[in-house]
């Protein structure tokens, strides 16, 4: 936990991190205690909204590619593979 989690979490900018960090040994350790509480919060929150457009996203291509015409396919399965590397791109950024 502690520092480590001010830098990991997406809920600041980069500024306000170096900040955050800066005075983090000047906050009460009741502070200190919100701060992580309010960063978990964000993270779960961040996370489950990501996983959801994850899947909201695999099955659009799913769907796409259950009414692939078949004089297109190759165009249509080339475009699925390109969404699905978007998605693996997002997934780790």
């Amino acid at each position: 936990m502690g520092k480590t989690q001010i830098a990991d979490t997406r809920l600041f900018n980069d500024t306000e991190k170096i900040a955050l960090l800066a005075h983090y040994d000047e906050l009460s350790e009741a502070d200190q205690k919100e701060l992580h509480a309010v960063i978990e919060e964000f993270d779960r929150a961040y996370n489950a909204s990501r996983a959801k457009l994850k899947e909201r996203l695999e099955e659009a291509v799913g769907e796409l590619l259950a009414d692939v015409p078949a004089d297109n396919a190759d165009v249509f399965l080339a475009a699925a593979e390109r969404i699905r590397k978007g998605i693996k791109v997002l997934e780790h950024n």
